[in-house]
């Protein structure tokens, strides 16, 4: 058996703070060993570090701390055309721990409506070893609203092919945008999991109309900057104060978005 980690160090700006992020993430546990790999002319996906993997992240930013330490996982994508051009209409990830095992889902919606969906599926037990699992079906239902985004199921129903079912409850949603959610998700049964859930909307990425507002957010390390990145970047508390002070500092026609 061959053991692996994943180790990172970070000493990075806060936009529109003097501060900086100095921090270190370390993940310990198994390399993947047969089947959870999927490829095609286009694009790749395969999990990598699986396994009882233990996961730490501590840091700081000025004088506050932290400490976060769980279970971990780190799977990887690559291909040679853009999201947005793989036809894709809906791309839904699930990672749920549960005491002995951790469970992935990748469930992809074609945008041809006359092709059938992508559902893999695979638990990986404590030794790193994977098990692919057949999903017979997908059943999204009771669905909220959210502000800026779309509409998100609150709950995930999975069937297998031995006939047993798997709900899984969003519990709260954690961050939502046009094309991007996360939603914090757990299972109640016999088996008892935690985990999260994502959904990517691979279509309404890049659009047009959205460019300005993603200029807003996005800290670039050289050239103009939106006069609003205060507002987007740093920690919650103080942005409206970094953001009158950014807006003191600058000067006419510096920063435009």
């Amino acid at each position: 058996d061959r053991d692996s980690g994943l180790r990172l160090k970070f000493d990075l700006p806060v936009p529109g703070s003097e501060q900086r992020l100095v921090a270190s993430m370390n993940l310990e546990g198994s390399l993947r060993k047969g089947g959870g790999q999927e490829r095609s002319p286009s694009h790749s996906w395969e999990p990598i570090l699986l396994g009882k993997v233990d996961g730490a992240f501590e840091g700081c930013v000025g004088d506050k701390t932290f400490d976060i330490a769980g279970r971990g996982y780190h799977d990887r994508n690559a291909g040679d055309l853009a999201l947005h051009r793989l036809g894709i209409q809906n791309w839904r990830w699930f990672r749920i721990s549960f005491p002995d095992k951790d469970l992935v889902l990748y469930l992809l919606d074609p945008e041809d409506s006359s092709a059938p969906s992508r559902n893999i599926a695979f638990e990986v037990d404590s030794q790193g070893q994977v098990q692919m699992l057949e999903v017979v079906s997908v059943r999204h239902s009771k669905t909220a609203w959210s502000w800026v985004g779309p509409r998100w199921p609150t709950r995930t129903t999975v069937t297998w092919s031995s006939g047993i079912e798997l709900v899984i409850v969003h519990e709260n949603l954690v961050d939502s945008g046009p094309f991007y959610q996360r939603t914090l998700v757990r299972v109640d049964g016999e088996e008892q999991g935690h985990g999260v859930a994502e959904l990517v909307l691979p279509n309404q990425i890049d659009r047009d109309m959205e460019r300005w507002l993603v200029r807003m957010r996005v800290h670039r390390q050289s050239g103009r900057n939106s006069m609003w990145l205060p507002l987007f970047s740093g920690p919650k508390s103080g942005r409206w104060g970094r953001l009158f002070s950014h807006w003191a500092g600058v000067r006419p026609n510096e920063n435009q978005s």
